[in-house]
């Protein structure tokens, strides 16, 4: 009988780290908060910068005119976001989308000023399962990418056929940008994506997040995790590869990261780089943590964003300009100059 007292506890170890696995998913994919400060004191000493840099922008903000919008996405849930009009008439606009467990305002006010100062309009959206947005489970960029073009349909009907779409994304909204450049139905509105800290698979970021435990439990979690996502929230963790999506894109994009990322691997941007098949560029920020490269060197950044975005995204005038310079060019048969 010895045999059956060891079948039962192999079937009862089994079961607790099935139902246990259950809870662990809820745990990283459900609703948190978790790498929000409200305040610098509440912060821990290395995210005291960031938080800094957060709530200054976010009391600057105030200055801008703002309105509340929400959309149903796809699959019905409530999407909430905040628009931002920064001059009359405007028909460039920022769709911005942050990271895992964090927040629209939290990740993406940082940059209100640069957009501010190009002219930008921006739309800071709460991601599925995060803040005033409904929604149960996080599904890595998978969903979110499809929330993303929901929200490019709204920007289309808000602002008109004019409309031109730049995307910027942090970490998990940086993945659901580049997911969205490789998808056919993609809106031609979109003409250019930012991508910070994106990862490239969330299959090796997952064997990433758990490689202090030994390989055979790592393989059980990824099993675990992608069997919870398929049956739970509808995704596996090979939907949300951006790696495949970035060799059918067609429009620029740049990329950023942090040399000291450890959450994201910093060769994980490279590869997304070097797989891209649209125009690209690159910004690497020495010693820069996940998410930190714009608190490191917000100088560097700030320089690199608007050389990309004055060559691929310019304002009216510019984009005027640069028309006129063509036409001129192309009558004169390529000598350039004037018409007369």
């Amino acid at each position: 009988m010895g045999w059956l007292w060891v079948l039962l506890i192999i079937l009862l170890l089994s079961a607790v780290i099935f139902f246990a696995s259950a809870l662990v998913f809820r745990k990283y994919t459900g609703r948190s908060d978790a790498y929000v400060y409200t305040t610098e004191e509440s912060a821990p000493d290395r995210y005291k910068p960031y938080v800094r840099q957060y709530l200054a922008a976010d009391a600057g903000l105030k200055e801008v005119p703002c309105e509340e919008v929400s959309l149903r996405s796809d699959d019905g849930l409530r999407l909430c976001g905040k628009l931002y009009r920064t001059k009359p008439e405007n028909h460039r606009v920022v769709l911005c989308m942050h990271g895992y467990h964090a927040g629209g305002l939290y990740d993406m006010a940082r940059f209100s000023r640069l957009y501010r100062e190009l002219g930008l309009d921006f739309l800071i959206i709460s991601q599925r399962c995060h803040e005033r947005s409904e929604g149960t489970y996080i599904t890595f960029g998978y969903k979110e990418s499809r929330d993303g073009m929901a929200w490019c349909r709204f920007l289309l009907e808000r602002y008109g056929a004019d409309v031109r779409i730049l995307l910027h994304g942090m970490s998990m909204g940086a993945t659901s940008a580049l997911l969205m450049t490789g998808s056919p139905e993609l809106p031609h509105a979109v003409r250019a994506c930012i991508s910070d800290c994106a990862y490239a698979d969330m299959k090796q970021e997952t064997l990433n997040y758990f490689r202090k435990y030994p390989r055979v439990v790592q393989k059980s979690l990824l099993f675990l995790m992608n069997f919870w996502g398929k049956h739970r929230a509808g995704y596996t963790l090979q939907n949300t590869s951006a790696l495949d999506a970035v060799s059918r894109a067609k429009i620029p994009a740049l990329f950023i990261h942090g040399s000291a990322d450890k959450f994201v691997p910093t060769v994980q941007g490279r590869e997304l780089y070097d797989a891209y098949a649209g125009p690209k560029d690159l910004l690497e920020i020495p010693g820069a943590a996940h998410c930190f490269s714009y608190t490191v060197d917000p100088e560097k950044y700030d320089r690199k964003v608007r050389g990309f975005l004055r060559i691929y995204f310019p304002d009216e005038q510019r984009r005027a300009q640069a028309s006129a310079e063509h036409f001129a060019v192309k009558k004169t048969g390529g000598k350039g100059g004037s018409a007369g």
